[in-house]
């Protein structure tokens, strides 16, 4: 008889603030005056050799080999890549970033909003993905200032910005959870169009864990001639959807298994509990 296979099992109770990171980083606080735009060209032009000669090809085979991953339907970028868009993504791996901002779209230069546990693991790797084009999500209002005048600027340049809007990571989750529409603002505001980039997993003979398969999506545009809220909010409303259709294909696999703490049973003696 053929062995069960063991699911390991994540109990959650809010989908909005759950975190199944399991980093154990100790999140360190950003400086209020912390400098969002370096305009330095030397440190411009370190950031470029660190991400073409150095990010890119190493992140591309840790990608493929190691995860397997793949990007699929990548005309949707043919009429936005040259002027760049904000992406919009699922966050399903500790190295998502590296994944989308490498493999979706590698000659473009990409921003990359991310919390400051990013910035917390030691002074090497904060100094690295920094010049890797990450920039931390504001921690006070006088941030937040700086942190969208960044966001105008890269779009100005014609940079991708790259954002979860799910916020935190459940790894190997395979369906797309609830989220706000508080960052859907930005592209509204700068009347930039969404790319959205929906994560899946397939289960194959040829890698232990499941395939991740990454399918763009879009591009979608936001309104101009209505309210900015209501822009906003059908913009995230089309990005969602097209990004739950994406993962609700049936080969989409299930190799963490999320249950509701409300809905939950005891778990079975062949499953982890994680709470």
């Amino acid at each position: 008889m053929a062995k069960k296979e063991e699911k390991k099992i994540i109990y959650y109770s809010d989908p909005l603030t759950d975190d199944f990171a399991e980093n154990g980083i100790k999140t360190k606080t950003i400086k209020e005056n912390y400098r969002y735009i370096r305009r330095n060209p030397f440190t411009f032009f370190i950031s470029l050799v660190l991400r073409y000669l150095i990010a890119v090809p190493i992140l591309t085979i840790v990608a493929f080999f190691t995860f397997g991953v793949k990007v699929k339907n990548k005309k949707a970028l043919k009429s936005v890549k040259r002027n760049g868009y904000f992406l919009y993504a699922n966050h399903t791996q500790n190295l998502d970033p590296c994944f989308h901002a490498v493999m979706v779209n590698p000659s473009k230069y990409t921003c990359i909003i991310a919390s400051a546990n990013a910035f917390s693991i030691n002074p090497f790797i904060s100094w690295l993905v920094r010049n890797l084009g990450t920039i931390p999500v504001p921690q006070t209002k006088k941030m937040y200032a700086n942190y969208l005048k960044a966001i105008n600027y890269h779009v100005r340049k014609k940079h991708n910005v790259l954002i979860y809007p799910e916020k935190h990571i459940w790894p190997y989750c395979n369906f797309i959870r609830p989220f706000t529409s508080d960052t859907f603002r930005y592209p509204v505001m700068n009347n930039t169009p969404v790319i959205t980039a929906t994560t899946c997993y397939k289960k194959v003979k040829c890698f232990k864990r499941p395939r991740i398969y990454i399918y763009l999506d879009g591009p979608f545009y936001p309104r101009q001639d209505i309210p900015m809220k209501d822009a906003t909010n059908l913009l995230r409303d089309e990005a969602y959807n097209a990004m739950k259709l994406r993962a609700s294909v049936e080969w989409n696999y299930e190799y963490y298994k999320y249950v509701k703490k409300d809905d939950a049973n005891l778990p079975s003696s062949n499953s982890e509990e994680i709470s």
